[in-house]
């Protein structure tokens, strides 16, 4: 394979897509983490951020212009229209970003690479996408792994869960489905068959 392919990992949140990537790492996959890529270009882009006080509260910034994450998460993610909003607004800076980063795995020679993101479909970025790979679990273990993860609140947990889009809208498109709830082995497995199925040019 002469080319770098472009892997889509994506899914609900508290599906396992981290675990999913840790997996796709040590099969010798490159992966851009794009909460991590987004969280930076954020942070760094003062028109991002003004756009994002203007529509969610001057408050999100703190007096040194630093944005208050978890406030901002807590209006962002009360509905689907807000949390359509937050994206429309950062997707710009943040797919202008990642494709930098795919041309610079791609001048490693990488021939996997993986991109991680939660929004990937709601972004467009899927466009980028040779495949996409989507990671699903039941509601109740999606609720307790993001209450673990990011000290939410029940209530909190509801509302983040609510305003994502329904199973069916992340594996419509996918040319592979993961079970999230798998054991270790089986999951291994499952990653080498799905990057031998991508070699070969295979879907599902």
């Amino acid at each position: 394979m002469e080319n770098s392919v472009i892997v889509g990992l994506t899914g609900q949140t508290g599906a396992g897509k981290s675990t999913v990537c840790l997996e796709l790492a040590a099969e010798g996959c490159a992966i851009i983490d794009c909460d991590v890529l987004a969280h930076k270009v954020v942070e760094q882009s003062e028109p991002c951020k003004e756009a994002l006080a203007q529509n969610f509260g001057q408050d999100i910034l703190d007096e040194k212009g630093h944005l208050d994450r978890k406030l901002l998460g807590s209006r962002a993610f009360r509905t689907k229209e807000e949390t359509a909003l937050l994206n429309q607004i950062t997707h710009p800076y943040i797919q202008k970003a990642l494709r930098k980063e795919i041309q610079d795995r791609r001048a490693e020679k990488r021939k996997f690479i993986v991109l991680d993101a939660p929004t990937l479909l709601e972004s467009g970025c899927d466009n980028l996408c040779d495949f996409i790979i989507v990671v699903t679990a039941p509601k109740d273990i999606r609720k307790q792994r993001i209450i673990d993860r990011d000290h939410l609140t029940e209530a909190e947990a509801d509302k983040r869960i609510a305003a994502q889009q329904p199973e069916e809208f992340y594996t419509h498109p996918a040319d592979f489905v993961i079970d999230g709830t798998m054991m270790q082995g089986t999951l291994s497995r499952k990653v080498r068959t799905i990057l031998r199925s991508i070699e070969g040019g295979c879907h599902d």
